[in-house]
């Protein structure tokens, strides 16, 4: 009986190891796949989803890093200007705006805006769609410019404090559980 308990309490490290097959692992999985449903809900209702990349983009990655569990959330770089906006910027940009704007496959493009329509209420002339398109960026990105722009939340909203406090609570139960089946298995290891 004495080799059963032959190195218990050298290595605090077996107890409560960090597993892909922990109850805490499926809790922090299950607030992932939720978090990303949401937020990606959140995008399409806010109709700011032009390409679809960006809600492409979101996923979530849990990995294990020595006695830590470590919750990524992966989405394209520009998600903290559609979530938390932006301000009026200072004079010296790379055109990164006009860029993201304006052209082909700018935003404009994609959201198949009518820009010879628009033009023409805004100038009362008629241009051609390319002329259209490149008075359009220009004023688009001059009031981004000056004014900035709002965000929409779509990710920040879900980590509210509320969803936060629900998934402390659902990780308290599931360490919990999974202590219980720690000390159970060494008590059937005691036991045979």
């Amino acid at each position: 009986m004495a080799d059963a308990f032959a190195g218990l309490g050298e290595s605090r490290t077996r107890f409560i190891q960090p597993s892909e097959n922990s109850a805490v692992f499926a809790t922090i999985e299950r607030f992932g796949n939720i978090f990303v449903n949401a937020a990606k809900r959140n995008l399409a209702q806010a109709g700011a989803n032009a390409s679809g990349a960006l809600s492409a983009s979101i996923a979530f990655k849990v990995t294990i890093m020595g006695q830590r569990y470590r919750f990524q959330i992966l989405a394209e770089d520009y998600w903290v200007f559609v979530d938390g906006g932006r301000g009026r910027t200072k004079a010296g940009g790379g055109g990164a705006v006009r860029k993201s704007i304006g052209g082909q496959q700018g935003w404009i493009s994609l959201k198949g805006l009518p820009v010879v329509a628009i033009m023409r209420k805004i100038t009362g002339r008629t241009m051609s769609t390319k002329e259209a398109n490149k008075a359009l960026t220009f004023l688009i990105t001059r009031k981004i410019h000056k004014k900035g722009f709002k965000g929409n939340k779509f990710m920040t909203s879900v980590l509210n404090p509320r969803s936060m406090e629900k998934f402390r609570a659902e990780i308290s139960r599931s360490l919990r559980r999974d202590v219980e089946l720690e000390i159970q298995d060494l008590q059937n290891f005691v036991i045979s």
